[in-house]
């Protein structure tokens, strides 16, 4: 087995790992969801934020579920990953742009506003997503890790939950890490 491998297989489970939080988050508060894109997007109206939010949240939900079927169903649910991604993060960018606010309810129910940490970890997803396509299999196909050793599939799969973990809390990191004036 080659590191190339481990790496596309690290960066399946951090997509398939994304999805399943996003679309498990966003069906636990639904309701938020399509308040934050209906305030956020008032052209769309509240039918148009439940049909978005219903879309969006289908969307995660069938790309997750067809990564973990695995062989070539899991290269699909790769491929509808990352047109969820790059759209999503088309949508981010663009509030961003033009000075919006939107609330961020990626995960579930959130307070804070869409911002470039969001874009950042999205870009992340889409890089992730664009290698586990790209990047070579232990399965032949961009599958699951099944055909990886097992300590070798469970500590890809951590890597993978740990840089998910890393990736929704980017925010909070930054504003610990910021050094103050008078902490010299």
């Amino acid at each position: 087995m080659s590191a190339g491998v481990a790496f596309a297989e690290a960066c399946r489970w951090l997509v398939l790992l994304a999805l399943l939080a996003a679309a498990t988050g966003k069906s636990l508060h639904p309701g938020r969801f399509r308040d934050s894109l209906e305030h956020g997007f008032p052209s769309i109206g509240r039918s148009g934020a439940s049909l978005a939010a219903g879309a969006i949240l289908a969307g995660e939900g069938a790309a997750g579920l067809l990564m973990l079927a695995g062989g070539e169903l899991s290269r699909i649910g790769l491929m509808l990953a990352l047109v969820l991604f790059v759209s999503l993060t088309l949508v981010v960018a663009s509030v961003l742009a033009t000075g919006g606010t939107v609330r961020c309810n990626c995960f579930g129910a959130g307070e804070q506003r869409l911002s470039g940490f969001d874009l950042a970890r999205n870009l992340l997803f889409i890089a992730a997503a664009a290698a586990g396509l790209l990047g070579p299999s232990a399965t032949g196909a961009a599958g699951g890790a099944g055909g990886l050793p097992l300590p070798v599939a469970v500590a890809t799969v951590a890597v993978a939950a740990m840089l998910l973990l890393l990736s929704l809390h980017l925010r909070d990191i930054a504003q610990l890490m910021q050094v103050r004036a008078e902490d010299l």
